[in-house]
């Protein structure tokens, strides 16, 4: 039993030792540059409306892991959609 308690907390204290030398968490991103898809001070001005789902699907495929497709079908106003009235 104690060889069981002496084997854990050398478990411990071994992940612990090797996780405090791990690298740091930085502030800055990984990835610097021009970024294209940026938010630009002309966002605001943007159309902004509902979009309509009319459909959706779940593909699933027989592969180790399984890979998952998910696909929808949309319907996106435009400024030159007029809506019937009822």
């Amino acid at each position: 039993m104690k060889t069981n308690i002496t084997r854990i907390l050398f478990f411990v204290l071994t992940i612990g030792s090797l996780a405090a030398c791990g690298p740091q968490a930085s502030a800055t991103p990984a990835a610097q540059g021009d970024n294209p898809y940026a938010a630009q001070a002309s966002d605001s001005e943007l159309m902004r409306g509902d979009v309509t789902i009319d459909s959706s699907s779940l593909a699933v495929g027989e592969s180790q892991p399984p890979h998952l497709t998910l696909n929808f079908a949309y319907f996106q106003p435009t400024p030159c959609y007029q809506g019937v009235s009822k």
